[in-house]
């Protein structure tokens, strides 16, 4: 048992060793992220660096996409720099599934976002 054991080890340590010879070690898949643009046209949006110390109006009751109509503004809050939700892309604009999501859902009801 002890020399199996010993085996084990020796493996291991070859793997840990030769791994980087056979696999690059450097991670480069996050490139095709940060270089991820918005699909469709590129709508103006206001994006907070940091949040708003201004309160949403009450709604009382009103259905919440009555009030956004109204308003004329979509305002969303994201999470920094979650991948692949929302990000900032290599041009410092802000990108990624969510925001993706909410630009058609602005542009379908013409209003203007800020995140």
């Amino acid at each position: 048992m002890c020399e199996d054991l010993k085996n084990r080890y020796s493996c291991l340590g070859a793997v840990r060793v030769l791994f980087p010879f056979g696999f690059d070690p450097v991670y480069t898949q996050y490139r095709s992220f940060i270089e991820m643009e918005l699909l469709g046209d590129d709508v103006p949006a206001t994006v907070q660096t940091t949040p708003s110390d201004v309160p949403l109006p009450s709604t009382k009751g009103k259905p919440r996409l009555e009030t956004i109509l109204e308003r004329g503004t979509l305002r969303v809050g994201y999470f920094k720099d979650h991948l692949p939700f929302a990000f900032t892309n290599a041009h410092t604009k802000l990108v990624g599934l969510d925001i993706g999501f909410w630009v058609r859902f602005g542009v379908r009801f013409g209003v203007r976002h800020e995140y």
